[in-house]
């Protein structure tokens, strides 16, 4: 490596999430302890959901991940959500007893969704599904008679001990090729959304011609290799020029073994 490169080479840094929680998502909790969960203290799967980077007068918004009433419900994908918001997969640990939450090892609940994450990528499940490298979960303890809550959210990230990533150039986006080209990349990503889950649109790979396809496709159309791959997109929330959303971390760790 010559010395004008490592002058230019940086550590990237991440822009740690944000999680919104909404009154709803508790009220709806509330129901379904009484009537399904009872004394249960299984964790149950739920979902969040997010958007891309929004900069609303010029104040630029941290990267959040929001939860509500519906997170809950047994087929999400029935759902509708806002056009270009993403659900992503989470769990929801609850305990009976203030004490129980206290004791909980969050290092080792960590750890177990790190450790599956890990395995939706060697199992190559989140090729099919690139939502599941956007992993949460919550803890929590609910006082249903006095409406007190109490939860942790985490986002866990996969990050090996020599695994450094470095960010060796940036380029705006109105610098990136033609304006006929960045109208086509535009086009048809809104293409492929509007063809495809939401879920596949959280990651995906564009080519020279700046066609947008899933990750699938990489592993089974012959026509799309090494070769004619220009780059992959995702769908970031963050809004900071220099520090992308902490999910990326997952996703770069992912495409550096697939």
């Amino acid at each position: 490596m010559s010395a004008e490169e490592k002058q230019t080479e940086q550590t990237l840094k991440f822009d740690a999430l944000l999680s919104q929680v909404d009154v709803t998502f508790w009220q709806q909790f509330g129901r379904k302890k009484i009537d399904d969960y009872k004394l249960s203290e299984e964790a149950v799967p739920i979902f969040g959901s997010f958007t891309g980077g929004i900069h609303r007068s010029n104040v630029v918004l941290r990267p959040t991940v929001f939860v509500n009433g519906e997170a809950l419900k047994k087929e999400p994908d029935s759902i509708a959500l806002t056009p270009f918001h993403f659900k992503i997969p989470g769990q929801l640990l609850n305990t009976n007893k203030i004490e129980s939450f206290k004791q909980l090892d969050k290092k080792q609940l960590l750890r177990e969704q790190a450790m599956q994450i890990v395995h939706d990528i060697t199992s190559n499940a989140c090729i099919e599904n690139p939502s599941l490298l956007y992993r949460f979960f919550i803890i929590s303890f609910a006082d249903l008679k006095k409406h007190r809550y109490i939860y942790w959210c985490c986002f866990p990230a996969i990050v090996p001990k020599h695994f450094k990533v470095v960010q060796h150039s940036r380029t705006k986006w109105s610098d990136y090729g033609t304006d006929t080209q960045r109208r086509s990349l535009v086009a048809n990503f809104y293409k492929f959304c509007g063809d495809h889950t939401m879920e596949q649109s959280l990651l995906f790979i564009v080519d020279k011609q700046y066609n947008v396809h899933t990750l699938s496709s990489y592993v089974n159309d012959t026509a799309l290799q090494d070769d004619n791959i220009a780059m992959f997109g995702y769908v970031d929330n963050g809004n900071l020029v220099d520090a992308p959303s902490w999910f990326l971390r997952n996703i770069l760790l992912f495409i550096a073994v697939a």
